[in-house]
């Protein structure tokens, strides 16, 4: 939504591109979006896996992906959900040996705004934005707006994410 992606730092009225990425110790997921912040348009550009094993390090792979779109214009915004422990925007990744650094790759891809989330994290957010036919009910009772979320999956672990409104943002945290 465009309340998320100003969060990442994307607020101007035209269109911006934003990358996101899925990075697992498997794969490498990138997307290149174009979008219209306020509710506009949202576009994708290019989408493509590589598999992580290809690349020693994180910044190679999101250099191979930038390459493969062609892309040469400025970057508003990247968020990349990572399989790991995320502290201060950095996240050393479990399964493979990636450092995930936002402010590293601020300054080394000059890109305006970069977020390193836990895969999980990500998926909470996700989570507010699936479609009702897409859920599996657990326990048919009446939903309550504004109460609190859980997403459980398997991973490399047991992945989790809590997810609880925030009245004065109306958003999802």
């Amino acid at each position: 939504s465009s309340r998320r992606l100003s969060s990442l730092g994307v607020v101007a009225s035209t269109q911006e591109s934003v990358v996101v990425a899925d990075l697992g110790g498997t794969n490498a997921r990138f997307q290149l979006w174009n979008v219209e912040i306020g509710g506009g348009e949202e576009v994708l550009v290019k989408e493509k896996i590589f598999p992580a094993a290809d690349f020693e390090t994180f910044p190679e792979a999101f250099t191979a992906f930038i390459e493969a779109t062609g892309y040469d214009g400025d970057i508003a915004a990247a968020a990349f959900a990572v399989a790991g422990p995320v502290a201060d925007n950095r996240c050393q990744m479990t399964n493979i040996s990636w450092v995930v650094d936002g402010s590293e790759l601020e300054n080394t891809f000059d890109v305006k705004r970069v977020s390193v989330l836990n895969d999980f994290e990500a998926i909470g957010y996700g989570c507010t934005a699936v479609a009702e036919e897409n859920l599996l009910v657990l326990n048919d009772v009446p939903q309550r707006m504004e109460s609190p979320a859980v997403c459980v999956g398997p991973g490399t672990g047991l992945g989790e994410a809590l997810i609880v409104y925030d009245a004065t943002n109306e958003e999802y945290k």
